[in-house]
């Protein structure tokens, strides 16, 4: 019977950052239900690197799934790029998931959120913007679609909801030129990212209350909550398996050589499933708790949203 890896696949922020920490945290929790026989993540900022995180599996066929919020240039161009530089590829099965920002769970899950700041904030949805806000780049306009459908799929739940970026225009910064309403819940639309989602999307938001400016000038005059980054929803690892289980369902993709001259053997054409009610994590030990460069545990479940200014 052959053996089957997973690889977590994400951009990371250096060895020994919480988000390293995080996403291995997350394998280690897969690892435990013992539904593939590997399970490694791999990282553009971290060891192993895309390029040569294949040689640290042994097993014959090899599911990646890329953490990232859209299939853009990281999923579609960077990471089979390093991929197909190993060599140990040309002699595996290797498949590509589509990314774990495109599922439909993801969805599900930003709709959760929001309702749960509204009540805790005691929000009135007739006066709440929502924006999302993604990475963006002008190399690749899938990241920037992704936020713009994401945006559109929430706009039911709120009075407004906007999308904005970080690297390309609309921006961040711009958006107080369109909210109209007294309250403004921000969802970072990052996973697996580094210090956009825990650094400078508030540091960009609280700007605006600085002499300098230069940020965005929300907080003077509105409520501003900035929520978790979505990588950090609790629903992740179920995500995760069901894409890798999905992609395992599917044809086998024998001897991966490069992007170049194996394109059509790249299996992006898997429909993401709707998550079961149910978890599909069922762990027979309990899940292991990595720790971070200071020693203290990495949480699997998300932090409180914070509150920017009132």
């Amino acid at each position: 019977m052959n053996r089957t890896a997973l690889i977590i696949a994400a951009h990371g922020s250096g060895d020994g950052s919480s988000i390293n920490c995080r996403v291995r945290s997350v394998a280690g929790q897969i690892a435990d239900t013992g539904r593939f026989d590997e399970v490694v993540a791999a990282f553009r900022l971290g060891r192993p690197g895309f390029a040569d995180v294949l040689d640290t599996v042994t097993a014959d066929e090899c599911v990646v799934v890329p953490l990232m919020a859209a299939d853009g240039h990281f999923s579609n161009v960077v990471l089979p790029d390093e991929l197909g530089k190993c060599a140990h590829s040309r002699h595996m099965s290797l498949r590509i998931s589509p990314p774990v920002g495109a599922h439909s769970a993801i969805l599900a899950a930003v709709r959760d959120r929001i309702g749960r700041v509204m009540d805790r904030h005691q929000l009135p949805r007739h006066d709440t913007t929502v924006v999302v806000v993604g990475h963006g780049t002008p190399r690749h306009g899938a990241g920037r679609r992704a936020t713009e459908l994401l945006a559109c799929d929430v706009s039911d739940v709120c009075s407004q909801s906007l999308a904005v970026h970080l690297d390309e225009s609309p921006r961040l910064e711009d958006a107080h030129r369109r909210i109209h309403s007294s309250n403004v819940i921000v969802i970072p639309f990052v996973i697996g990212g580094g210090h956009h989602a825990v650094q400078d999307i508030p540091a960009r938001i609280d700007a605006g209350l600085s002499s300098n400016g230069g940020g965005l000038p929300l907080s003077r005059e509105r409520f501003v909550v900035c929520d978790v980054p979505v990588g950090e929803y609790d629903v992740i690892p179920d995500v995760i398996v069901a894409l890798a289980t999905a992609e395992s369902a599917g044809p086998r993709l024998v001897g991966w050589a490069s992007p170049a001259s194996n394109a059509s053997n790249r299996c992006r054409a898997v429909p993401p499933p709707v998550l079961a009610r149910e978890s599909l994590l069922a762990p027979t030990t309990r899940p292991r708790r990595e720790r971070s460069a200071g020693g203290n545990p990495v949480p699997h479940e998300p932090q409180s949203p914070v509150p920017i200014h009132r």
